[in-house]
């Protein structure tokens, strides 16, 4: 899987080298993990910021490689997730935190999203988020 996924990225960054301005990543569930792996093993595609929704693995060691690997990384992280998410999201929110503040990321942020089942209310927070974050960090 990860292997398709280093494709994608490959192609969207060509696709994005050929325009001005920054380069975001967004991810969701499992593949937030493997793209933090890919970058950090690419360091050619280097993203200025990535948001995450609900990231997780369900094993308890990818976990911790991903936190590990958000906390010493070079880019600013936007860490969204829901009151309501499944079970390896929620246990492991907390390990991303610490880790962020144990190597002195500055520029993560972590947000829990309080909306309901309500589509459009996700959609609507989830873009306020974004936004605030990318102002906060300067983008």
């Amino acid at each position: 899987m990860s292997t398709e996924i280093q494709r994608r990225l490959d192609a969207a960054w060509q696709l994005a080298a050929s325009s001005p301005g920054y380069y975001l990543v967004i991810c969701q569930g499992k593949s937030c993990a493997w793209i933090t792996e890919i970058i950090a093993q690419n360091r050619q595609f280097l993203p200025d910021a990535l948001i995450m929704l609900s990231a997780f693995m369900p094993q308890q060691n990818e976990n911790k490689k991903l936190a590990e690997s958000v906390a010493n990384s070079d880019y600013a992280i936007l860490d969204l997730y829901q009151y309501a998410d499944n079970s390896w999201v929620l246990a492991n929110v907390d390990m991303r935190k610490k880790l962020a503040r144990k190597y002195f990321k500055v520029d993560y942020r972590q947000r829990k999203l309080h909306v309901g089942t309500n589509y459009y209310g996700q959609q609507s927070r989830i873009l306020k988020e974004i936004y605030g974050f990318l102002s906060s960090v300067g983008m």
